[in-house]
């Protein structure tokens, strides 16, 4: 994960964090949608898909979404 997010900030455009941030309501109810239920959060696109074996799973495809968090509105 952190060389798909390395190679993403050199793309496309620098990350204001490195880091693997995971966004749990509340409520603990995840959306399918998160920025439906928070106008502070806006999908921005996918990272580089990552294609694995792992744990008995061949070709196990991951695939991690970047947001863009404001507060605000701002």
């Amino acid at each position: 994960l952190q060389n798909k997010v390395s190679q993403y900030s050199s793309t496309r455009g620098k990350l204001s964090s490195p880091r693997l941030h995971i966004l749990l309501p509340l409520n603990a109810k995840v959306p399918s949608k998160p920025e439906e239920e928070d106008t502070n959060v806006a999908f921005h696109e996918n990272l580089p898909e990552l294609v694995r074996d792992q744990a008995g799973v061949r070709k196990r495809s991951y695939k991690n979404s970047v947001y863009k968090i404001t507060q605000d509105n701002e």
